[in-house]
């Protein structure tokens, strides 16, 4: 990947996979994701115990971005989020990123055998679900605009 360069993904599969298998880092550029002429589309960036370093992602209307990807606890970085499409933080152990999440699409934090993030910031009218109250290790705030949680009846 070149360095600073955005990346785009324009779909024309329902199904996509994007394997990251070595950490990559696309320095300020971020990465959007659109369905392309579909009504609908679904990628998936798997790649367990790697990092992918960007300045976020964009996800567009009409998609859902899975990341199973881990980001180590010494090495703490920032995952940013905005769009009106869908993330879900669905890999297995402990992701020690910050969320920083905005846009009207909601995020999904369902990690398994861990937590799905360190601490959440909600901005813009974002919304975030969570699978259990162990999704998160330490905070989630509400900041400019607020948003919404959805704890689906964990206490």
């Amino acid at each position: 990947m070149f360095f600073t360069e955005n990346l785009g993904f324009s779909s024309t599969s329902a199904e996509n996979t994007i394997v990251s298998d070595a950490t990559g880092d696309v320095g300020a550029g971020y990465m959007e994701f659109n369905k392309g002429s579909l009504s609908s589309a679904k990628y998936t960036i798997n790649g367990e115990g790697k990092q992918l370093h960007t300045a976020g992602y964009v996800i567009n209307d009409g998609v859902e971005v899975h990341l199973q990807l881990t980001n180590p606890e010494d090495y703490m970085t920032e995952w940013r989020k905005t769009g009106a499409g869908d993330l879900y933080i669905d890999g297995t152990g402990d992701t020690n990123a910050m969320l920083n999440l905005g846009g009207s699409g909601t995020t999904y934090l369902q990690q398994t055998n861990g937590h799905a993030a360190y601490n959440v910031l909600v901005n813009m009218g974002a919304r975030v679900e969570i699978a259990s109250t162990t999704q998160i290790e330490r905070d989630l705030t509400f900041g400019s605009g607020g948003g919404t949680l959805d704890m689906k009846g964990n206490s």
